[in-house]
């Protein structure tokens, strides 16, 4: 998502779940100078971030991206 979509780091930790449009891969996030901007990502990002929700992030946080420890045995099964 960093690379594809030119969002900032601040930008992406700062994103909600809810704040993402899956089926327009898009979201809007606050950017300098308190303006909002919308991003869009690429099919591959799109794959990606499907796969680290899936596997990878906090279900019950409302933030997108979370700290938790990984599931591959989970994923590879």
């Amino acid at each position: 998502m960093l690379h594809r979509s030119g969002a900032r780091i601040g930008e992406l930790l700062s994103l909600e779940l809810a704040h993402i449009n899956m089926q327009q891969r898009k979201f809007q996030v606050v950017g300098k100078g308190n303006k909002q901007r919308r991003c869009f990502y690429s099919e591959d990002a799109e794959i990606a971030l499907q796969d680290y929700i899936r596997y990878y992030r906090h279900s019950a946080s409302r933030a997108l991206f979370t700290a938790q420890q990984s599931h591959l045995h989970e994923r590879n099964q």
